[in-house]
Formats: C-alpha cells, structure tokens, sequence
C-alpha cells in the first residue's frame, strides 16, 4: 500500500540506492531538467527490501542491479 501510494502521489519516483552511481546520474538527469521527483533510498529504509521486490514483481526487472528504477504514473 505504501508503495502505491509514493507512485500515486509523485509525478516521477526514483527508487535508488545510495551506493548506485546510475542512481546517481539519473537523479542528476531529472535535477538537471528541473523536473520534480520523488527519491526514495531504498538501503535506508527499514522496509526497503520489501519495497525492492514489489518493483521487481512490478517492472519484471530480473537483473542483479536492476537499479535505478524511474516510475512516471502522470504519464509526465
């Protein structure tokens, strides 16, 4: 529910890692168009391996580092 709910209520969401320099890039990418976006640093959350498979069974992702994963719901 809590992860429908950051999808739902943001134009754009970055789900990242703090480690992950692709997440990096593609935070710098959306700053750098000034466009608003949720980030959500999944390796700092208490419930973020919950969160990382729900995107897995969301987006098919099955890639060791399926990171970052940019979701768009308003179509932006």
């Amino acid at each position: 529910v809590l992860l429908q709910e950051t999808i739902s209520n943001n134009c754009v969401v970055i789900f990242s890692k703090t480690s992950c320099s692709y997440c990096t890039m593609a935070k710098n990418l959306f700053h750098d168009m000034n466009v608003n976006y949720k980030v959500v640093e999944l390796d700092m959350l208490e419930y973020g391996s919950q969160f990382q498979d729900a995107l897995h069974k969301m987006t098919g992702e099955r890639t060791v580092s399926p990171f970052p994963v940019v979701l768009c719901p308003s179509g932006w």
